[in-house]
């Protein structure tokens, strides 16, 4: 018996803001510059080659991730900064109840 491997799915991450943020669409270098261990951007202006009002760039930096015992969070660390485990310190994981009520609530997230 000749055992063959077929892949059916594909894991994926989503970025997601607030909908009231006018950043529309990043690239994984953007995502690993506010994300990556090594990340100083404090500002959404710090971001570099992002689309946004001028008035929008000072507007500071609300970060909310997955919890350090979810499988996302590895898998968001090694996709985005290359490193299982790689990120910013100021990037407190949360529980998905506090990211999804800190994404709807703060304007800068």
């Amino acid at each position: 018996m000749a055992y063959e491997a077929v892949q059916v799915a594909n894991d994926a991450l989503s970025i997601v803001v607030n909908k009231d943020n006018p950043v529309t669409c990043m690239t994984v270098e953007q995502i690993s510059a506010i994300w990556d261990q090594d990340a100083t951007t404090a500002v959404w202006g710090d971001v570099e080659g992002l689309d946004i009002p001028a008035d929008f760039a000072s507007t500071r930096l609300a970060l909310y991730g997955p919890g350090t015992d979810s499988g996302t969070f590895d898998y968001f660390t090694e996709e985005i900064n290359g490193e299982e485990g790689r990120i910013r310190k100021a990037a407190a994981p949360v529980h998905r109840k506090v990211h999804r009520r800190g994404t709807r609530c703060d304007l800068d997230g």
